[in-house]
């Protein structure tokens, strides 16, 4: 049994293996296990969180009453650590470290007894009781015990919060039990005695009321209020050294759980400013009514105490607003604009304090918050003991009309001065400024009080260069109208250039002599840069044509000398020497054609075959082929946005446009360095559209290329786009290479601009409209070798002799029946005339008399089995919208090969039928 008993107390309670170790007799471990398990039991039983430890800090024992308010882990537990146990603690607590110090300062004294309290993160609180374990007289460890206070602590932080509140209100307050006796009283009403709470709180009324007193009126209210009525009533009362006051009470019944009235609170508001009040006026109304009703102005009387009015006669009614017993009640400074109080405070107690007559122009407030001007005569009386102040008040409100009237018109002023966008100001003949408002500063930079002051004079801002004409205008304007009209270059602070217009009327005074200039300062720079912008884009549009027209003729002769030189070459052998010079002659037509189709390009009169395409793809099929024509000492980069939108476009020519730009950035990186080329979504807005010629607001899709060259002055980039201007040697370029990409850009509905500046590279930013509505499928070529021969009839319409004979030629060759009409009329004749079928019409479009779409639509009436081919380099017609070659239509460049053209005249006969031109 003793074995027994020590291994249940061993692995069950270690808190009593001490007491086992003493081995008594068997009835003795018997008595012990009893003990033991009552222990045990009253330890489990206990409401407390229970914690044993011995004095190294290890746990000898716990109860499940501690881990379930700790919300410790039982492992935890289990291990006996306090360390680990500690830590889910500390984890909780608001603060930890305070409750580390208390642990450590009990474990370093032993003997020590501790309480406290533990305040948790989520509201809770513990009270925390410790005190050594002693086994007779040794100390072998600490009990520690845990009270959850939650409840307690809520509610007396409850009781305060309601006590914090009665004790802020105004109104007395007490609580009284049905013996009489006071329960609790707030501040207010142990103020109201004169008496400390400790002197009220737990006596009796009749004590601080009297015993008169409290039969008499008090006892009858309260025994009302026991049975369960709420009592309300006025009553005067004595308040020692407070003097009397009038309250308003009320009695209300306090039930407990079981429904009966254990007390009666009683709430009492002081009513005695308002009682004074009412008895000032009754005293006064009798003496002053008549004189006041009578009165032509308003008349107020207050208080001189309080401030607080207690009269006014019909006309200070009507001059607020109110009526009159709105007014009494009001302290005077109401009366006056809020912002104001204080000031009218003052004033109050300066007329109280001198007791005389005072007068000035103050202002009141109706009830609508009409500010109203008054003129004030005050002084102050004695009724009945009794301090009064007067107050007659006398509306200037016609008087200040006029004066208002002119403020308002020097408001408006000012206002209209504002709005305008410009500088209004007052100009003198040394160039200084006196500006009216602070657009001055926006122009220029610097603040107006630097103009104002005479710091900063127009003379330091203006060109020196453009001072002569301002003064040659100013000295004509005075020989005339006065009146003139200036346009300057200013420097800005931050050292921008502005341009400026100022338009200037000289005023004089009596003698004749100039007193000051008055004008009006725009900034004209962006209409300025428009300007500039579209004297540019007239003068390309007038080379273009130019251009265009050129290239046109061009086009036909460079046609016939390739032609007759490849017939030549036909009908010579490869040896012999002559051949040589013929392609030579080719070879130089060639370049010519080359020459010619960048002059279309530029004046945008060259045919596109535009298809919906993603820039990206173009910019990625290029990319080696640019690092090729760049060279290895640019390095190219490339960011493309891969969300980027479609165009509608000539995918050859956005191609040209990537290489043109990408040869002009090579030629500005003789050392090499960085050229970054990029694609973007954008959208242009109104702004950007007003200061860019042509642009109109929408989504675009933009093409940039940047290098971080040499750059470009301003006068370069006046004539960058302009043909055969170039900045390299003689010899050296042709000019037309960023001609072509303005062409290519404008013809294909988009704008380019560039960026620039000596030393800092140059941007060139191409914007092309987005295309929304889908993507266009372009059918493939059938391949294979091309087929040339036939016996098929063609109708050839050609209005240049030369031409009409050199394809005439070179198609009979092939064995084609040739028709040949010299202009659109002829071309009818033979049709009416001729009865066999004609396969073919290969007709020029531009054409005298009759266009050569015009006359494919009427012929298609007459042999609507006839197929059409259309020659042109040039693109008016109807054929070509804008340079844009219609969808299904035939077409032929000139200059061709006279073999190209005998490819396409087989490629058009072999093709299926599609859909016609009419």
């Amino acid at each position: 049994m003793r074995q027994r008993a020590q291994k249940a107390l061993s692995q069950g309670h270690p808190l009593f293996t001490p007491l086992v170790e003493s081995s008594p007799k068997d009835e003795e471990v018997d008595k012990l296990e009893r003990s033991v398990s009552l222990l045990q039991a009253t330890l489990e039983s206990t409401a407390d969180g229970l914690l044993v430890t011995d004095c190294s800090g290890k746990i000898v024992t716990y109860n499940r009453k501690l881990v379930q308010m700790w919300r410790i882990p039982e492992a935890v537990m289990a291990s006996r650590e306090f360390d680990q146990a500690e830590a889910f603690v500390l984890e909780q607590l608001k603060d930890p470290g305070s409750c580390v110090r208390k642990v450590k300062e009990l474990f370093a004294q032993p003997e020590a007894e501790s309480f406290d309290l533990l305040e948790f993160k989520d509201g809770r609180s513990f009270e925390r009781y410790s005190q050594p374990q002693r086994v007779g007289q040794a100390i072998v460890g600490r009990v520690w015990s845990f009270r959850d206070v939650t409840a307690r602590v809520q509610a007396e932080e409850a009781l305060l919060k309601y006590k914090f509140i009665a004790d802020s209100a105004r109104d007395c307050m007490t609580l009284i039990d049905r013996n009489y006796v006071y329960e609790g009283a707030n501040a207010a009403y142990c103020q109201a005695h004169g008496k400390a709470r400790t002197e009220i709180v737990g006596t009796s009324v009749a004590d601080v009321w009297g015993e008169d007193t409290f039969e008499k009126i008090t006892k009858g209210y309260l025994d009302r209020c026991f049975a369960g009525e709420t009592v309300e009533f006025e009553g005067w009362f004595e308040f020692g050294e407070l003097g009397r006051g009038c309250f308003h009470v009320f009695y209300y019944p306090y039930f407990d759980a079981q429904g009966q009235v254990a007390y009666a609170a009683v709430v009492s508001h002081d009513i005695t400013k308002r009682k004074r009040a009412e008895e000032a006026l009754r005293e006064s109304e009798e003496k002053y009514r008549q004189l006041m009703e009578t009165a032509n102005d308003a008349i107020l009387i207050a208080e001189v105490d309080t401030g607080i009015v207690i009269d006014a006669n019909h006309k200070a009614q009507e001059l607020l607003g109110l009526p009159r017993e709105k007014i009494i009640g009001m302290h005077q400074s109401q009366m006056h604009p809020p912002d104001e109080a204080e000031k009218y405070r003052d004033l109050f107690r300066e007329h109280c304090k001198i007791r005389g007559a005072l007068a000035g122009d103050i202002f009141v407030v109706d009830s609508s918050g009409r500010h109203i001007p008054v003129e004030i005569s005050s002084g102050v009386f004695e009724v009945r003991g009794k301090s009064l102040i007067y107050g007659i008040f006398r509306d200037l409100t016609e008087h200040r009309r006029a004066a208002e009237a002119l403020r308002q018109s020097e408001e408006k002023y000012r206002m209209l001065v504002s709005q305008i966008p410009a500088v209004v100001y007052k100009g003198y003949t040394d160039w200084s400024l006196e500006c009216f408002d602070r657009k001055i500063e926006e122009i220029t930079g610097y603040t107006q009080e630097e103009f104002n002051s005479g710091q900063k004079t127009w003379r330091d801002l203006i060109f020196p260069e453009d001072i002569d004409q301002a003064k040659q205008l100013f000295e004509e304007a005075q020989k005339s109208d006065s009146s003139y009209v200036t346009e300057h270059r200013i420097r800005k602070k931050n050292g921008e250039v502005r341009w400026i217009q100022a338009r200037n009327r000289i005023i004089c005074n009596a003698a004749g002599e100039v007193d000051y200039i008055s004008g009006v300062l725009f900034d004209i720079t962006e209409r300025k840069e428009l300007a500039d912008q579209l004297v540019k884009a007239q003068r390309m549009e007038a080379v273009g044509i130019l251009a265009g027209g050129l290239a046109h003729d061009f086009n036909n002769l460079l046609t016939a000398i390739m032609g007759y030189g490849e017939i030549m070459l036909l009908d010579l052998r490869k040896e012999d020497p002559f051949s040589i010079y013929i392609s030579e002659i080719l070879k130089a037509a060639g370049h010519g054609a080359s020459l010619t189709n960048q002059l279309l390009a530029f004046s945008r009169k060259q045919i596109l075959q535009p298809q919906v395409v993603n820039l990206n793809d173009v910019v990625i099929d290029m990319e080696k082929m640019l690092r090729r024509l760049i060279g290895e000492d640019i390095d190219l980069v490339t960011r493309i946005d891969q969300e980027l939108g479609l165009v509608k476009a000539d995918p050859g020519q956005m191609e040209q446009i990537i290489m043109n730009l990408a040869i002009n950035a090579r030629d500005a990186l003789p050392q090499g360095g960085r050229l970054t080329l990029e694609t973007a979504n954008v959208y242009l807005d109104q702004d950007y559209a007003r200061s860019h010629v042509g642009v109109i607001p929408g989504p675009y899709v933009m093409l940039a290329m940047s290098d971080n060259g040499l750059g470009m002055d301003g006068e370069t980039l006046s004539h960058i786009f302009e043909p055969f201007f170039t900045t390299k040697e003689s010899g050296k370029g042709t000019g037309l290479g960023l001609a072509t990409v303005y062409g290519i850009v404008k013809q294909s509905g988009g704008s380019i601009w560039v960026y620039s500046e000596p030393g800092n590279g140059t941007t060139f930013k191409v914007y092309f409209p987005r295309f929304e509505e889908g993507v266009w499928e372009q059918k493939p070529k059938a391949a294979g070798p091309p087929a040339m021969g036939g016996n098929e009839t063609v109708l050839l319409v050609e209005d240049d002799a030369t031409l009409r004979d050199l394809m005439s030629t070179a198609l009979r060759r092939y064995g084609y029946k040739i028709l040949e009409a010299s202009h659109g009329g002829e071309a009818l004749l033979i049709c009416e005339r001729e009865k066999a079928p004609i396969h073919l019409l290969l007709t020029d479009v531009v054409m005298p008399q009759i266009s050569g779409s015009d006359l494919a639509e009427r012929l298609s009436r007459l042999r609507p089995e006839m197929k059409v081919l259309f020659m042109s380099g040039y693109t008016h017609d109807a054929t070509v919208h804008h340079g844009l070659l219609d969808s299904g239509v035939n077409f032929i460049a000139k200059p061709f090969r006279l073999l190209n053209l005998v490819q396409k005249v087989r490629e058009v006969l072999d093709a299926p039928e599609e859909k016609r031109l009419h």
